[in-house]
């Protein structure tokens, strides 16, 4: 097999996959309801040497194409949190802001609740709750954070916590 057979063979591999996956989380029948996804800088992601291989490998634009048109499709709402939302640095239990946080952080206690978190579940977990708030709003409810008893996000009205430290933190 020829280097670009082999190269077309990956790339409708993995497009095949996305589709699979994408189709999986948006059908009808899945309980889902609500999609939200960061916008990732990936021109950004590229330049850390480490990871630019499997970065550039992964094709996420493809795959938020594939999510966002399968949304609507299929009746879904599709929400994209912006890339300078603080979804790693705010504590998704209180909405404490961690100021300071850097990429070598992998995990940290938040000093107002004492809650212990992984940087990307936390992300995740604020990027879920933006969704939900983010859907709320658009569906006209009045109190959308006190709903989902989550903090909010920086652009729905994070908590307006001045105090940055480093309680807890732990470096990778």
């Amino acid at each position: 097999m020829s280097y670009e057979l082999f190269i077309e063979h990956k790339v409708d591999q993995r497009r095949d996959f996305q589709h699979k996956v994408s189709t999986q989380l948006t059908r009808s029948e899945n309980q889902t309801t609500v999609i939200a996804m960061e916008t990732l800088s990936a021109e950004n992601l590229l330049k850390n040497s480490k990871i630019a291989k499997h970065i550039s490998d992964a094709a996420w634009n493809q795959f938020k194409q594939f999510i966002e048109y399968k949304c609507s499709w299929y009746g879904k709402h599709f929400v994209q949190i912006g890339r300078f939302e603080p979804s790693s640095k705010t504590c998704s239990k209180c909405g404490w802001y961690f100021k300071d946080l850097t990429l070598k952080v992998r995990s940290w206690e938040c000093p107002s609740c004492h809650t212990h978190h992984d940087r990307d579940v936390n992300a995740a977990c604020n990027i879920q709750n933006f969704g939900w708030l983010s859907l709320n709003k658009s569906l006209g409810v009045v109190d959308a954070a006190s709903s989902i008893n989550k903090a909010p996000l920086s652009g729905l009205g994070l908590s307006g916590s001045d105090e940055v430290g480093k309680t807890g933190v732990k470096d990778a």
